[in-house]
C-alpha cells in the first residue's frame, strides 16, 4: 500500500473514529434535553457513516479476500466499534452506557448496507 492509497481510503477511518472516540470522552451536563431516541438517530448516522468509510477502506485492498468481504467486514468493525465506545463511555464521568446505543449503531450500518445494496442493484439494472 502507498502513502497516497493510505491517506485516500485508511486515514478517513482513522479519522472518524477518532472523532468518535473525542466526543465519547466528553461529559455535557449543560446539554438541553433532546427529543426522546433523537440521540439514537444521531447513532445511526454517525455509525452509518463509519460503516461506509470501513467499506470503502476494505475494498480499496489489494487483498482479493478481505475485498470481497468488505460489507461483512465493515459491518463487523462498526459493531465492535459501537460495542468499545459504549465501555469507553461507561468510565467516562456523567456519561453512561448503553446496549441500545450499540443497537443503533449497529442499525445505521445496517442501513448503510441497503442503502448500498440498493444502488449498486439500480445501477447495473
Amino acid at each position: 500500500m502507498n502513502v497516497l492509497s493510505f491517506i485516500r481510503y485508511q486515514l478517513p477511518v482513522i479519522v472518524w473514529m477518532a472523532l468518535i472516540y473525542f466526543l465519547s470522552s466528553r461529559s455535557f451536563p449543560d446539554m438541553p434535553a433532546m427529543i426522546p431516541g433523537t440521540d439514537k438517530v444521531v447513532h445511526m448516522a454517525i455509525y452509518a457513516i463509519l460503516c461506509a468509510l470501513l467499506h470503502r477502506a476494505f475494498r480499496m485492498q489489494p487483498n482479493a479476500r478481505l475485498a470481497s468481504m468488505s460489507l461483512f467486514l465493515a459491518l463487523g468493525v462498526t459493531l465492535l466499534y459501537g460495542i468499545s465506545d459504549e465501555v469507553h463511555q461507561y468510565f467516562v464521568p456523567e456519561r453512561s452506557s448503553d446496549i441500545f446505543d450499540v443497537l443503533a449503531d449497529l442499525s445505521g450500518g445496517f442501513i448503510y448496507i441497503v442503502v448500498y445494496l440498493k444502488l449498486k442493484f439500480y445501477e447495473t439494472a
